[in-house]
């Protein structure tokens, strides 16, 4: 999406009018519009920081110890990390696969 919003805020500095930025780059009319006020508002073509609920600081700090104990041994358990870490089987496996994009071959 990027590479359209630079194309759109392009057209529009060479002072194309929104109307004809859709047209060009085959695209409603209210998403140049957004784009153009997007830019005018932060001065950049990236998106607004997300909101929503923080990282809970506990979930930080086993991602830390996880790690550190994988580095020593990479061949532990999901279990035995859990043990371990004193935290569940469930919060140790969604740290792996979604956070650490690594698996353990034991479950």
């Amino acid at each position: 999406m990027s590479s359209k919003r630079a194309a759109i805020i392009e057209l529009y500095k060479q002072g194309q009018g929104v109307n004809n930025i859709a047209r060009l780059l085959k695209m409603h009319k209210q998403s140049v519009i957004r784009a153009v006020s997007r830019f005018k508002e932060l001065g950049t073509l990236e998106d607004r920081p997300r909101s929503g609920r923080p990282p809970d600081v506990r979930v930080q700090k086993a991602k830390k110890a996880i790690k550190a104990k994988l580095r020593r041994n990479p061949k532990r358990s999901m279990r035995m990390l859990a043990k371990e870490g004193e935290i569940s089987n469930r919060t140790v496996r969604s740290l792996l696969n979604d956070e650490l994009r690594k698996q353990s071959l034991k479950l």
